[in-house]
């Protein structure tokens, strides 16, 4: 995976893109509830991105992504992604919907899968930050499942 984060930087030239911005994620729903695989209230997981922007078009632009993502489960959980997606315009001033796809390795205690996943991110932006809503969809093959886990978070555009 770390071959595949590293192709991701070196074939794309920063200096074509239109942002680049840092986003982090937490998962409300387990730090406040805990779930049902017996991970209590208080277990943290959160998703780190750094978002790459391509040139603005009509109806939004491409935004491509390396992935991290941990969760103090009872077993550690790493998630280490490369993603690609498309994030469009709305007719609400401020508010934008990206959609993303994904592919890199789920580790547990030592084990690791391919995994997949998919995103979809609605944005508030208020001058250099979003407010984001994360819906993701990740083939869970640790538990044999896929699984679903709504995020919010924030993202700052470094340039």
């Amino acid at each position: 995976m770390k071959q595949l984060i590293l192709l991701l930087f070196l074939t794309i030239n920063l200096n074509a893109q239109e942002k680049v911005s840092i986003a982090a994620y937490i998962d409300p729903t387990l730090m406040i509830k805990g779930d049902t695989h017996n991970n209590p209230a208080g277990t943290l997981n959160f998703i780190l991105q750094l978002k790459m922007q391509g040139n603005e078009q009509k109806y939004g632009y491409l935004v491509v992504f390396p992935e991290f993502e941990y969760a103090d489960l009872s077993k550690s959980y790493i998630r280490y992604s490369a993603n690609i997606g498309y994030n469009f315009y709305t007719p609400i001033k401020h508010l934008e919907a990206l959609l993303s796809g994904g592919w890199g390795i789920l580790s547990r205690e030592g084990t690791t899968w391919r995994s997949g996943s998919l995103e979809g991110v609605i944005s508030l932006k208020i001058n250099n930050f979003k407010i984001n809503l994360m819906s993701q969809l990740v083939d869970r093959k640790d538990i044999k499942e896929i699984r679903f886990s709504g995020f919010i978070g924030l993202e700052y555009n470094l340039n």
